[in-house]
C-alpha cells in the first residue's frame, strides 16, 4: 500500500485479508462473504512434468502506483512432499 490508500499490486481482481489460519486444499476458506479472491493464478486441472504448460496470471495494479518492476516466481512441488529436496 502507498501513500494514496489503495493496495498497489493484487494478482487478480479481487482481494480478501488472509490472516494465515483459515485455510484448506482449495484455498477458499479465507474468502470474505463468499466473495471468492483466488483468480489471480489459473492452473489447468492436469500438467505434466517437462512438458511446456500456460499458466494465466492476472495482476492488477493502483494506476498511481510508482513505476517499478515486477517479478512473480512460482514453483510446483510435482511429488506433493512439501519439500525442495527432491533429486529430479
Amino acid at each position: 500500500m502507498n501513500d494514496d490508500g489503495e493496495i498497489d499490486l493484487l494478482l487478480g481482481n479481487k482481494w480478501d485479508a488472509d490472516i494465515g489460519i483459515l485455510q484448506d486444499i482449495a484455498a477458499v476458506a479465507d474468502d470474505d462473504n463468499n466473495i471468492p479472491d483466488e483468480d489471480g493464478v489459473n492452473i489447468p486441472l492436469t500438467m505434466t512434468i517437462n512438458t511446456m504448460t500456460d499458466i494465466s496470471i492476472t495482476v492488477t495494479e493502483d494506476p498511481v502506483r510508482p513505476e517499478t518492476d515486477i517479478y512473480i516466481y512460482g514453483w510446483i512441488d510435482w511429488n506433493q512432499d512439501g519439500d525442495w529436496l527432491d533429486t529430479a
